[in-house]
């Protein structure tokens, strides 16, 4: 059974919050919404997507309590 992890954003220099949000984590989600999106959305065209995925990364970075369920292999 997974776990989820929540990561409140940090506005210190505190490592380890920095590095739990760190950008393999946003790139990991950023993956998974490509994925969702290119199968449930598909009236939408590549550049489309491709304009639209920085808004996303900026959304991801921007959540103040960001919580991720990781399966049991340690995957988001």
């Amino acid at each position: 059974m997974g776990t989820i992890k929540c990561i409140a954003q940090s506005t210190t220099t505190d490592e380890q919050l920095n590095s739990a949000r760190d950008k393999v984590l946003i790139g990991q989600l950023l993956a998974i919404w490509d994925s969702s999106v290119r199968t449930t959305h598909t009236f939408l065209s590549e550049a489309d997507i491709e304009a639209i995925k920085p808004e996303v990364e900026d959304g991801l970075l921007g959540i103040n309590n960001l919580c991720v369920y990781y399966d049991d292999d340690g995957k988001p």
